[in-house]
């Protein structure tokens, strides 16, 4: 091809995610250039910002538990003295919300309300109608399958994605400085996480390191295996400091008296 039948063909130069188009001094188009990489990072921090689940403050109706953000990172976890298979190991986790309080017996009443679900005699209540003076505080002596109905619930009214902490995310929220961090004495709260058949330690595959990808966090795993439950107590000194427990505990569980089971939510944004 000839100079003359190439001077009017666009020139199209790449180079690191650029693309730069021109014609040869035709004067006819001004030389441009796209940055390829930056329009794709950008278009997906835009869709990120359109999200409004990721706000730190959003819209809940009134029986939604409040929900705190918590940004993504990395935290540790375990203990360097406490027993092998709770060996301290650095943890990382996307972004998610979780509830700032356990859910609470009025909220778990608008579940119980909207859905027939029976209400058994270990959460206290008159009937099917929670105690004045009770409403806000944690419902107590919920199953693990009444914790997932709920949350299957909450997810279909409200259209968003909310679920079972997992282990690593209700630890992550207790350690930070998030705003959910309060304390609720005696009670142990539900999360998906696997701990094994035997209650007196975790099957050894689901010793530490924890990791999301194992298997150790299927919401549907046998009935027969038991679910880690969690409890967090402030220490008695001037530190502020909490002692975190925990021990599996079978799905149809409610808890023993004096410290039933309650729960939080995550929600996946």
């Amino acid at each position: 091809m000839s100079d003359e039948e190439n001077k009017d063909k666009p020139k199209i130069q790449s180079d690191n995610g650029s693309i730069s188009l021109g014609f040869d001094n035709s004067g006819n188009i001004q030389a441009s250039s796209i940055n390829i990489t930056n329009t794709i990072y950008n278009n997906a921090l835009s869709e990120q910002q359109k999200s409004p689940d990721l706000n730190e403050i959003i819209e809940t109706e009134y029986f939604e538990p409040e929900t705190i953000l918590i940004p993504e990172g990395s935290f540790w976890m375990g203990s360097d003295t406490g027993p092998s298979y709770e060996k301290r190991h650095e943890v990382n986790l996307r972004v998610y919300r979780i509830s700032k309080y356990p859910v609470t017996n009025m909220q778990y009443a608008e579940f119980v309300s909207q859905t027939g679900r029976s209400v058994p005699s270990v959460l206290g209540w008159s009937g099917r109608k929670v105690p004045d003076g009770l409403e806000n505080e944690p419902v107590k002596g919920v199953t693990l399958e009444d914790v997932k109905g709920y949350c299957k619930w909450l997810s279909e009214i409200t259209k968003r994605k909310y679920d079972v902490p997992n282990e690593a995310q209700l630890e992550m929220a207790y350690q930070g400085s998030y705003g959910c961090s309060d304390i609720v004495e005696n009670i142990y709260l539900w999360t998906c996480t696997l701990w094994g058949e035997k209650g007196s330690s975790p099957d050894s595959k689901y010793w530490y390191p924890w990791k999301k990808d194992d298997g150790r966090n299927n919401p549907n795993a046998n009935n027969q295996i038991r679910r880690v439950v969690c409890r967090y107590q402030k220490l008695d000194d001037a530190s502020g400091s909490k002692r975190h427990s925990r021990k599996g505990e079978f799905p149809g569980e409610a808890g023993f008296s004096g410290a039933r089971h309650s729960f939080r939510v995550v929600m996946n944004v």
